[in-house]
């Protein structure tokens, strides 16, 4: 059996942003929205959730990010 934590944990990702103005390498944590370009990106959704045990690991291939980018009105 398996089950998903109840007290989620602190997601960190190092993630390459692609901008007309060139490329950055930003370290992104889930929840802490930051200035980029014209607005601000947040980190929102990260999948699959962390397994309670360590039988089936998450590959890191496994991973997907969901982001929000709110522009400058």
């Amino acid at each position: 059996m398996n089950a998903r934590c109840v007290w989620a944990g602190r997601v960190r990702i190092r993630a390459q942003i692609d901008l007309g103005s060139g490329r950055q390498t930003r370290e992104i944590t889930q929840g802490a929205p930051f200035q980029i370009a014209d607005g601000s990106l947040e980190l929102v959704e990260v999948q699959p959730d962390k397994p309670a045990t360590n039988e089936d690991p998450v590959r890191p291939a496994d991973y997907r990010f969901g982001f929000r980018f709110l522009g400058a009105l």
